[in-house]
């Protein structure tokens, strides 16, 4: 009888373990930070970053997650439509993915694409902001943060002018 407990009190702990490792991202990064998880979501290079409607709401995401998924922001929040760009141009197109904290400065990756691949980046370009700051303007985009960690990132994101400053 004392190996059956032993046995079943083992498998108790495997499964409850099992069952923690398991739980879903998304709903740690909803209750942790007490943002929306974005329903809509577009696959990029394997990581699924939030779609371009969820602009200028809450958001969450992990380090090595895009923060914004891969278009020309200079003209809009469409898709890019490949027939416009030159088959080797790269760069126009890109997406910004967050690295984490470190040394108190907040990490970026800004990846350049080119228009027929939007899966894969062709280019890459690391920039970093000091921890503190609460407004990011990279490109045409402007990232709002509320809170920076080293495993996560909890913003705002939103598409501006150049021009306009808006």
């Amino acid at each position: 009888m004392g190996k059956r407990s032993n046995t079943i009190r083992w498998l108790v702990i495997f499964s409850a373990i099992s069952c923690i490792l398991s739980f879903p991202a998304d709903l740690h990064a909803q209750q942790a930070a007490g943002a929306e998880v974005s329903a809509g979501t577009e696959e990029t290079s394997h990581h699924s970053a939030p779609a371009t409607d969820t602009f200028g709401q809450t958001q969450f995401v992990l380090s090595g997650d895009p923060v914004v998924p891969p278009r020309d922001y200079a003209k809009g929040l469409e898709i890019p439509n490949p027939d416009e760009y030159d088959p080797i141009e790269s760069g126009t197109i890109f997406d910004i993915v967050y690295l984490g904290v470190a040394d108190g400065r907040m990490r970026f990756e800004i990846r350049g694409y080119t228009a027929t691949d939007l899966q894969n980046p062709d280019t890459g370009q690391t920039v970093d902001f000091p921890v503190e700051q609460q407004s990011i303007e990279i490109r045409n985009i402007r990232i709002d943060v509320e809170a920076a960690e080293s495993g996560s990132l909890t913003y705002k994101a939103n598409r501006f002018s150049e021009t306009s400053g808006n």
